[in-house]
């Protein structure tokens, strides 16, 4: 079976107050786990440590055979792959625990992301850290970059999605000089054709998963994420088979 895992780890003080945080999906980009563990007092590199070990245990759980790990720590993703020494004392039995589990594995692969290409797993670190305690929900802070603030709660969301029905809804939930947020939400399997004159757009994903496809690319959507297109003529935004899809769209002219 196929997994895909983010993680990421940090402590606020370096040492102080630690976290992690992990998401694992699948092959269609479906959410399986979630969870953020608070660690007590740590480094960020012990953190980040930890991250990986906590996933690795998990996709065993969830019966993972090949994994593609993305991690934002370039220091830990060289050390596992052998580029970099481990020097420090307190990460050699963790660095060793990793190979170990690592190998338990019919394929991984370790790989360095940017930070805001790894935003489930920072927000699940920082909940945790907020809380002083685990958390087994990511937030919808994880959400990155909504120029406007929206109108509704999460609690509208429900009921907002199953205003859908037979066909998709948008709903403008504010407007402010050049700036205009909407809400798009689709039925399971349902597909949203939206043609705008806006010139750069922030598309995130507040519940469901799917794709947004244009002229030049297809862009996947998973729970809780966000990323920005530059002008394009249209999209098209398709819910995945399986649940309901709702975005958060915000544009510029």
């Amino acid at each position: 079976m196929y997994l895909r895992i983010h993680t990421d780890g940090g402590s606020r003080g370096n040492p102080g107050p630690a976290a992690a945080g992990v998401v694992i999906s699948d092959k269609q980009g479906k959410t399986l786990f979630s969870q953020g563990y608070y660690l007590g007092t740590a480094t960020n590199n012990v953190a980040e440590y930890e991250g990986i070990l906590r996933s690795l245990a998990q996709a065993a759980k969830l019966g993972g055979t090949k994994l593609d790990i993305f991690c934002d720590s370039e220091l830990l993703v060289k050390q596992i792959n052998g580029e970099f020494r481990v020097k420090n004392a307190k990460l050699r039995p963790l660095h060793r625990q990793i190979m170990r589990q690592l190998a338990e594995f019919d394929h991984t692969a370790v790989q360095h992301i940017y930070r805001k290409d790894n935003v489930d797993a920072d927000a699940l670190v920082n909940a945790a850290l907020d809380a002083e305690a685990d958390v087994n929900d990511l937030p919808l802070t994880a959400c990155r970059d909504i120029s406007t603030p929206p109108i509704f709660t999460v609690r509208d969301l429900p009921e907002l999605i199953s205003a859908a029905g037979k066909r998709p809804h948008r709903e403008k939930i504010s407007e402010l000089g050049n700036l205009q947020s909407g809400l798009i939400c689709l039925d399971p399997g349902q597909s949203y054709d939206m043609k705008t004159d806006w010139s750069e757009a922030t598309i995130t994903v507040l519940q469901g998963s799917g794709a947004l496809k244009t002229t030049d690319t297809e862009q996947p959507l998973h729970p809780h994420t966000w990323f920005h297109l530059s002008r394009t003529d249209s999209a098209t935004i398709t819910a995945n088979n399986e649940e309901p899809l709702a975005i958060l769209v915000t544009l510029e002219k």
